[in-house]
């Protein structure tokens, strides 16, 4: 049996004495070294901790445990306002059973003492508060959880003749919801799509997850002929197509009169126009776009109440 006397706060003043028996009487004593490998019975000096004790009678040893308690140690309790948040979300920390109170670590938190601190972390995160009461003083955890935000992206890779397939590139989503820019939607991760017309369409995908939402657009440049487009009366097309941006418009219609050529960049941009007569039913017109940049353009000529469009590439390479 060993009886203990528990240490003042933040000192070593505790003891442990052993009382054996049913030995043969010639009992030696050794403490660990944690005890300072004391020889006799009774250990002082000990701070609080666990120590053990070997007791011989010169036949047999016996192991014996002492535990060194504290007095005067603050008895913490630590709570948060909630143990799992979102990114950007700030959870209030709260403790209390001691005079002072030590935060750790510093990061994201308001402060670093005080009984009550805000932390507004962007990772999971254990936090440690040590409370102090004069010289005595003890620690409590606690880990906040945080989850991420959802970030929308997308690529996408023209099958041809109107045939997208988009391909889903955010991060920490949970669902998806896609608007094509053409009056269809879908809410697979990876949807294909087959747009009926050519054109530039602003795809839109919204990402979500418990924490919220984000969402990501592009405009996408379908191409479904890009050699001629005929709309009964009227008839278009460029040549050659691709070019260098010089090619000519061969324009075919029973109308004659005043005619409109507009050209649009891929982002739905006028980078010409130009106002001219139409005197025969088939014309060939010589364009010079050399002074543009390369890429997909979409020319269109208005006749009256009469629209027809080509999409033509300048390619340099």
């Amino acid at each position: 049996m060993i009886n203990v006397t528990n240490t003042i706060c933040g000192s070593a003043t505790g003891t442990a004495e052993a009382f054996a028996s049913n030995g043969t009487g010639n009992y030696t004593y050794l403490w660990d070294v944690n005890a300072g490998s004391q020889t006799t019975a009774l250990a002082t000096g000990l701070a609080a901790g666990t120590y053990f004790l070997t007791v011989d009678d010169g036949n047999c040893s016996v192991v014996a445990q002492a535990q060194i308690l504290e007095d005067g140690a603050p008895v913490l309790t630590l709570s948060a306002s909630a143990n799992v948040i979102c990114m950007g979300q700030t959870v209030t920390l709260t403790a209390s059973g001691a005079n002072d109170y030590s935060w750790s670590p510093s990061t994201y938190l308001s402060s670093t003492t005080g009984s009550v601190v805000d932390a507004t972390p962007d990772q999971t995160i254990t936090y440690t508060v040590t409370g102090t009461n004069g010289a005595c003083s003890s620690s409590d955890s606690i880990t906040i959880t945080v989850n991420p935000l959802p970030q929308a992206s997308f690529t996408y890779n023209d099958l041809g003749q109107g045939q997208i397939q988009f391909t889903d590139a955010s991060s920490n989503a949970t669902t998806w919801s896609w608007n094509f820019g053409d009056g269809n939607t879908d809410n697979v991760q990876d949807p294909t799509h087959n747009y009926t017309t050519d054109g530039m369409y602003n795809v839109q995908l919204v990402v979500t997850n418990s924490c919220g939402s984000d969402t990501a657009s592009q405009n996408i440049n379908v191409i479904i002929d890009n050699i001629a487009v005929t709309s009964n009366e009227l008839s278009l097309s460029a040549y050659p197509n691709p070019n260098n941006g010089k090619f000519n418009l061969n324009l075919s219609s029973v109308y004659t009169g005043k005619i409109t050529i507009n050209v649009f960049d891929e982002n739905g941009r006028k980078v010409m126009t130009n106002d001219m007569n139409k005197v025969t039913a088939k014309m060939q017109i010589p364009m010079d776009l050399r002074t543009i940049a390369k890429g997909v353009y979409r020319i269109t000529v208005q006749m009256g109440d009469k629209l027809i469009h080509v999409n033509m590439v300048i390619d340099r390479l």
